[in-house]
């Protein structure tokens, strides 16, 4: 897998090495409020984003603020950010491809570029919704369960099937916090068998998804997302 993964690395502009212990990290500590979630998109809480200096504040509200959050960010993260933690050799896979793709013409460059940007404010989307959501769970190391991460911190995005086609069946995301060694072309099967137990799983439509596009922080008293818009002011 991890070879496979190296030679198709490019073509995703994502750099195996980085999304493997990116992704490993995710599952032993996704919605752990002791923990740090380098990959969530609202991983502060309100207390925590009060407690940081203007500089911080500005920062973080560039990051994950709405209006930059699915316009810049994506694409920087994606073809700038990751570059840097990446392996020396998945560089230099990455500068031939698109070394490859410039001797084809600039007209090629271009559309790959604006592809992958358009994919990558999607994949991000996807990401967001998946532990991102109204009443999600989320608590501290003493009350943290990874069986509860599963079933109550992770969604169902339901899907129309010629959307879902091009998931992976990622959309079960509480099939995947529960067991990641299910491949993804099994996870609605592995749904579909035990609905039954999922009956309480946050299920999400597309048009409830994308009403979470503004939450950027978690308050904790109210266990419910904000806008960090809000508490900028």
């Amino acid at each position: 897998n991890y070879i496979m993964g190296l030679f198709v690395a490019p073509l995703v502009w994502t750099p195996v090495s980085f999304w493997v212990k990116g992704h490993n990290y995710h599952h032993k500590v996704s919605n752990n409020l002791d923990k740090k979630q380098y990959a969530q998109t609202s991983p502060w809480t309100v207390k925590e984003f009060h407690a940081q200096s203007i500089t911080g504040k500005i920062v973080y509200t560039f990051i994950y603020g709405p209006y930059s959050l699915w316009t810049l960010i994506p694409s920087l993260y994606f073809m700038g950010v990751q570059r840097i933690f990446s392996k020396w050799y998945e560089n230099l896979l990455q500068i031939l491809y698109v070394s490859f793709i410039f001797y084809l013409g600039t007209d090629y460059l271009k559309y790959d570029l604006i592809v992958a940007a358009l994919a990558s404010c999607a994949g991000l989307f996807l990401f967001h919704v998946q532990h991102t959501f109204p009443y999600a769970y989320r608590k501290r190391s003493t009350e943290w369960d990874y069986y509860e991460n599963g079933m109550r911190g992770s969604s169902y995005l339901q899907l129309p099937w010629y959307l879902a086609y091009f998931t992976f069946g990622i959309e079960y995301h509480h099939i995947h916090h529960l067991n990641t060694r299910v491949p993804g072309y099994k996870l609605k099967k592995c749904h579909d068998e035990g609905r039954h137990l999922f009956r309480f799983v946050p299920h999400l439509s597309l048009k409830e998804a994308f009403q979470t596009i503004t939450f950027s922080l978690y308050n904790e008293e109210e266990e419910n997302f904000t806008n960090v818009y809000s508490e900028l002011l």
